[in-house]
Formats: C-alpha cells, structure tokens, sequence
C-alpha cells in the first residue's frame, strides 16, 4: 500500500478512478506515481506499506458492458496521455476554485 499525499496525489487518484478504471491496460501504482511525476515535475513522496489482507493483487477493468450497453469506448488508453488529461482537469478545477 502507498500513501501519497497533497495535490499532485489527486492526480494520481484520478488517473487511477476514471482513466485506469475504462481503459483496460493494468497499470501499477507506482507506474501511475512515476508517470505523475514525469508530467507535472513535482516530486511525490510516497511510503511503501504491505498489501492489506482482502486487497487484490491485480485490478483490471473490462469496459465491455459500457461498450456494449452504451456504445461508449475509451479515447485514450495510454498512461501518459491519461495522465495527462488527468493533470490539466486538475490545474484548471484548481484555478477555477482560486486554490
């Protein structure tokens, strides 16, 4: 388990729920922390802890229902291109917030 804390973690968490969750390519936690760190240049502390029981060793989604159901697909499946996205949402809803 890794704690990383502030801002640039929010990132990394939103990258994990919406990009990671639709796009069907695993990605590790520290692969999404590096990938952080590359695209905004800010260091991110992180504290590597054991795996909690009940946490699984592998999480993969499969967006097949949504494909099929709503015909929805993701745009981009890519790491840095998620991060990316991911870290421009983040800059703009923080201006916009005046944080």
């Amino acid at each position: 388990m890794m704690h990383a804390p502030g801002p640039t973690a929010e990132a990394c968490l939103t990258v994990l729920v919406t990009g990671g969750a639709g796009s069907e390519n695993g990605a590790t936690v520290m692969d999404v922390i590096e990938a952080a760190r590359r695209e905004t240049n800010a260091p991110i502390s992180v504290r590597v802890e054991g795996r909690r029981p009940g946490d699984p060793a592998v999480l993969v989604a499969n967006c097949e229902f949504a494909r099929r159901v709503l015909g929805w697909s993701p745009k981009h499946s890519g790491l840095a291109t998620i991060v990316q996205d991911a870290w421009r949402w983040e800059r703009s809803r923080a201006a916009s917030s005046g944080a």
